[in-house]
């Protein structure tokens, strides 16, 4: 099967960091480029921790560049505040940053720059879907050249996580609720998407079972990585981490851990439900992997990580 280099975009959380680091090592596929928004997170921060993690693994080629677009619904400060501790992991003391964020180009202009060309990508959307709908926007042709597009987001049968707004009924995904019409707009865009929602992640919380296993492989450069990324997030008590992010990039790295099933969805794009994914026989049909072995799923990623 043909590999298309990949381009990952995403919004700065440390789960955002970690998928990032997993694609620049990933051994038999190629990080293009990687772009940023700053919804979970705070933007500089952010920069400064993607600047430090392609310069610790060499990842020189790989393009980047960010976007302001918060989004419509902002991320509650008490989940963005873990971005200001990424830049300072233990891994990065000492290191000499020599890779830099664009300051010529926005991720938007980044996105419509490599996508214009003859080359084909895929794309993992692990953050809201502001870049590439801004991308689609400026210049729709740009779609033919997307492959396929993982996008981490939607919670189609299960509750959603947007318990901490008033105004909301707590039913969508915060990636969607983030920015609905951006959502919805590159979920109808014809692009060949894979949605992993909460109906899949759910099933793989971040265990203390699991980050004991991940402990004892620290030896591994990007095993250690991800432990101190993940001690973060377990040290912030406004949430439940699960590996939202990370499972997407396994979803493109190893589908075959997973079944997969059409189902078609629509996203409402204001009101009290803002950002819920409905099924939808009228809808969007997008693809959605289910039927997840936690086992097999931690099992794969702690050997991945040995590297």
């Amino acid at each position: 099967m043909r590999h298309f280099p990949v381009i990952h975009d995403h919004d700065g959380h440390p789960d955002d960091l970690i998928s990032l680091a997993m694609l620049a090592m990933a051994k038999d596929r190629v990080l293009a480029a990687t772009t940023l928004s700053p919804a979970d997170c705070f933007l500089e921060p952010a920069t400064d921790a993607v600047e430090k993690l392609l310069t610790l693994f060499g990842a020189h080629h790989v393009k980047f560049a960010r976007d302001m677009n918060e989004g419509t619904h902002p991320f509650p400060d008490q989940y963005r505040e873990d971005s200001n501790h990424a830049p300072h992991l233990p891994i990065f003391k000492d290191l000499r940053k020599t890779v830099h964020c664009s300051t010529d180009q926005t991720a938007p202009e980044l996105l419509v720059d490599l996508l214009s060309g003859s080359e084909r990508f895929d794309i993992v959307e692990t953050g809201p879907l502001t870049n590439i709908a801004a991308a689609l926007e400026q210049t729709p042709s740009i779609a033919k050249n997307i492959n396929s597009l993982w996008v981490m987001g939607g919670a189609i049968h299960v509750d959603g996580n947007v318990s901490t707004e008033p105004s909301h009924d707590g039913s969508a995904e915060w990636n969607f609720y983030n920015h609905p019409i951006a959502a919805q707009r590159v979920l109808a865009s014809g692009i060949p998407i894979t949605v992993v929602s909460l109906d899949i992640t759910n099933h793989l919380p971040v265990t203390a079972r699991f980050v004991e296993r991940l402990k004892d492989q620290r030896s591994f450069q990007l095993s250690r990585f991800t432990y101190e990324a993940q001690q973060i997030v377990l040290k912030n008590p406004h949430q439940n981490y699960y590996m939202w992010d990370i499972l997407t990039v396994i979803g493109l790295l190893q589908p075959n851990l997973f079944q997969f099933k059409k189902e078609c969805i629509s996203i409402v794009t204001d009101g009290k439900s803002a950002g819920r994914s409905i099924p939808d026989p009228a809808g969007i049909e997008v693809t959605v992997p289910i039927l997840i072995e936690q086992k097999a799923v931690e099992d794969f990623l702690l050997d991945f990580l040995k590297r």
